[in-house]
Parts: structure tokens; C-alpha cells; sequence
């Protein structure tokens, strides 16, 4: 029988944890200094990287940035979060891409030339 320690609240693995979809956002949007430019980058609508990080500073319980309607950069929180985002963002791919390269998947970019007649 597994106890909890008085006055220690029990939580079940990786409750609370930031996801790394929020991460890998937070990251993009301090890399590209805004939603907007972050957005485009990623194909998504600006309100979607709002809400995610939203979710992600509720969930560090720590605002990331200082927002105005000229200026959005990172607060001191925001940059100590913002080195651990990079770490397991970069984790993260290394880990995905050892896995494709195990199983032989081919991953990259690929440019295509033809004639303008053509098709």
C-alpha cells in the first residue's frame, strides 16, 4: 500500500508538467520576439500561440513575457524558463530523429525543378 506523506499533496506522474507542444511554442515566440511572426512561422493562428502560452505561464505559474501594445519581451522568469524550454525542445527532436533514423524514415526538405511547360 503506497502512502502520502502528511501534508504533501499525492500527484500522479507528469500532472502539472508544461506539454512539449507548449514548450516548443514558447520557444518560437522568444525566438521571433512576437505572436504574430511566431504564427507564421509555425502555420498557426496568433489567438492559438496567445492561448498556448497562456496555458504554459498558468501552468509554471510565472509570466513569461512583458506585453504591450509595442513591445513584447522576456520577463527574468521568462528567460530562466526559456533556457529549459530550449533543453527539452532540442531533447526532444534528438530523441524523434533517433528514432527515424532507426527506423530508416526520411525526413528534410526536398526542391523540385521543372520547365514552366511542364504539366
Amino acid at each position: 500500500m503506497k502512502t502520502t506523506p502528511v501534508g504533501k499533496k499525492h500527484r500522479q506522474p507528469l500532472e502539472g508538467w508544461p506539454s512539449v507542444e507548449d514548450l516548443f511554442v514558447f520557444v518560437t515566440v522568444a525566438r521571433n520576439g512576437g505572436f504574430a511572426r511566431a504564427a507564421l512561422e509555425l502555420g498557426l493562428s496568433p489567438s492559438y500561440i496567445s492561448k498556448r502560452i497562456a496555458i504554459l505561464e498558468k501552468c509554471l505559474n510565472a509570466r513569461l513575457f512583458f506585453r504591450n501594445n509595442r513591445v513584447m519581451r522576456l520577463t527574468p522568469e521568462g528567460e530562466n524558463a526559456l533556457c529549459g524550454a530550449m533543453q527539452v525542445v532540442s531533447e526532444m527532436d534528438g530523441f524523434v530523429s533517433r528514432l527515424d533514423n532507426q527506423r530508416g524514415v526520411l525526413a528534410g526538405n526536398i526542391t523540385i525543378n521543372c520547365s514552366f511547360g511542364f504539366g
